[in-house]
C-alpha cells in the first residue's frame, strides 16, 4: 500500500485535533487507489473520548463537521472509524482499504461483462 504525503491530509489532522483532542489519530491517503487524482480520499481512524455515548453515524457525523473545509476543498470521501479509548484498546487493529470500482461507465460495465462458450 503506497502511502504519500499531502497538503490535504495534514489539513485534515490539524482539524481533527483541533476539534476533538484524540487519543489516536491515523489518517491514510487512499487516493492512489482512485482515478480522481490525489488528495480526494482518506480514510480516518481516530480515537476520541468525544465518541462515548454515541451511535458510529453520530460519530461519523461530528468527524464529517470537524472536516467541512476539506469537503469544501474538494475531497470526495473519508471513510471514518471513529471509537472510544475503550473501544480501541478492545479492538486496536485498523481495517484494510479496499480498492475503488471504476469511475467510468464502459470500465463498470466491462467489470461485469464475462465470456460464455
Amino acid at each position: 500500500m503506497r502511502r504519500f504525503f499531502s497538503a490535504t491530509k495534514t489539513f485534515i489532522e490539524e482539524q481533527l485535533i483541533k476539534a476533538m483532542n484524540p487519543a489516536s489519530l491515523e489518517i491514510i491517503n487512499d487516493s492512489w487507489m482512485h482515478q480522481r487524482g490525489s488528495d480526494t480520499h482518506f480514510k480516518v481512524h481516530v480515537v476520541s473520548e468525544d465518541f462515548q455515548g454515541k451511535t458510529q453515524v453520530e460519530r461519523e457525523r461530528l468527524v464529517n463537521r470537524a472536516l467541512k473545509e476539506a469537503w469544501e476543498q474538494g475531497v470526495i470521501s473519508i471513510s471514518v472509524v471513529a471509537k472510544t479509548p475503550e473501544e480501541a484498546k478492545a479492538e486496536p487493529k485498523l481495517s484494510k482499504s479496499i480498492r475503488c470500482m471504476s469511475h467510468t461507465k464502459d470500465q463498470f460495465n466491462n467489470s461485469f461483462n464475462t465470456e460464455q462458450k
